[in-house]
């Protein structure tokens, strides 16, 4: 029975002093703490809808999931969920944008004394992380304003949509309230 005993207590302190463990190889890279081996199999994660990961109370950063709704490997950096489809979801945060064009197209005329409608500007913003924004610029009388999720990184157009009116005849320069200088002209006539 003490014989039983020291093997039994021999083979733990093995196993705790080795702490890796090695599924289809018998030898783990030391640097792994789980090491999984297969010439015809492969590592499938848990699969979850978008709803049920977004319900994961505090997903630790590293966690890994395949998201069923999307078809794509989807892993958490600690705020945000990045996927093997190129696309970045945001928890909420708010979007990294590195530079605007503020000139990429007009529509409408800007009249004095008339109530702007149906007049937007489309900027381009490059993105680094997705997330949420909001935009405006305002200047004689009128403000441009957008906002909402960028839903993938790199260039992603805005529509400012202009309210307001008009209140002299001007080329009046809109700049954005954003840290990244960016500024369009738009005549008032």
């Amino acid at each position: 029975m003490m014989k039983n005993i020291l093997i039994a207590m021999l083979s733990l302190s093995c196993f705790m002093a080795k702490a890796q463990i090695g599924i289809g190889t018998p030898m783990p890279d030391p640097s792994a703490v789980l090491e999984l081996k297969s010439t015809t199999k492969g590592f499938l994660p848990p699969g979850l809808t978008t709803v049920q990961r977004d319900v994961i109370a505090s997903p630790m950063a590293g966690l890994v999931i395949y998201n069923t709704t999307k078809n794509c490997l989807e892993w958490f950096d600690g705020t945000t969920w990045y996927n093997g489809c190129g696309v970045q979801e945001s928890s909420g945060a708010t979007a990294v944008v590195t530079a605007y064009s503020c000139s990429t197209n007009s529509v409408g005329t800007l009249t004095v004394g008339t109530p702007v409608s149906g007049v937007t500007q489309t900027i381009t913003a490059t993105v680094d992380r997705v997330g949420t924004y909001s935009i405006s610029a305002s200047a004689n009388g009128v403000t441009f304003t957008g906002s909402g999720s960028f839903a993938g990184t790199g260039s992603q157009d805005i529509v400012l949509t202009a309210s307001g009116t008009p209140l002299v005849v001007a080329n009046s320069n809109f700049v954005l309230d954003r840290s990244v200088s960016c500024n369009f002209s738009r005549n008032t006539l």
